[in-house]
């Protein structure tokens, strides 16, 4: 998932919130009764939240204050979608917009209190030289016949290809058969 900049999310949170407060403002407006009393109740707790998520709370609480708040109206607007049985579409999906930004990300956290393991002095092995000597007859690795080192198939195997043999023997104990050009 891309990172966005910290102001970039939060310009996001704040218009997203307005919205949703405008519509809730909205729907107190048509209320009456108990309906209107509760979603008031609900108005000024979610601000209250939502202040002190914008406000107080530090860069890694803050997301979560928010996914509180939206979580929070989420559930409003399925209550009232239950009780009143008007479902207010437009408001439950920037919820649900609002839901997904605000999710709260992992957080790593990065101890500098950890001490750098001191650089080894211990040194890798050298790795012996691998020297080949040529010997009587010589093959590629990827094929399946050896040659004499004078045979012009010999001289077509590239340097690093080639696996050296000193006897016939040794060559049909690796698997290769010989080809027209051995005696």
């Amino acid at each position: 998932m891309r990172k966005y900049p910290f102001s970039i999310l939060l310009g996001v949170h704040a218009i997203l919130l307005v919205i949703l407060f405008f519509g809730l403002i909205t729907i107190i407006s048509v209320s009456s009764g108990k309906t209107l009393i509760l979603e008031l109740i609900g108005l000024l707790f979610l601000l209250v939240i939502s202040t002190f998520g914008f406000m107080r709370a530090g860069k890694s609480k803050r997301t979560t204050v928010l996914f509180f708040v939206y979580t929070l109206y989420l559930l409003n607007i399925v209550l009232l979608w239950f009780f009143t049985e008007r479902l207010y579409l437009t408001l439950a999906i920037i919820a649900v917009v609002g839901f997904i930004v605000g999710y709260p990300r992992k957080v790593t956290i990065i101890s500098d209190n950890h001490e750098e393991e001191p650089h080894s002095m211990v040194f890798d092995p050298v790795q012996p030289e691998v020297h080949y000597e040529p010997g009587r007859y010589v093959a590629s690795k990827r094929g399946k016949y050896f040659h004499e080192p004078k045979s012009e198939w010999a001289e077509k195997i590239k340097e690093q290809n080639r696996v050296w043999f000193k006897s016939k023997e040794d060559a049909w104990e690796a698997g290769y058969k010989a080809h027209t050009d051995v005696e």
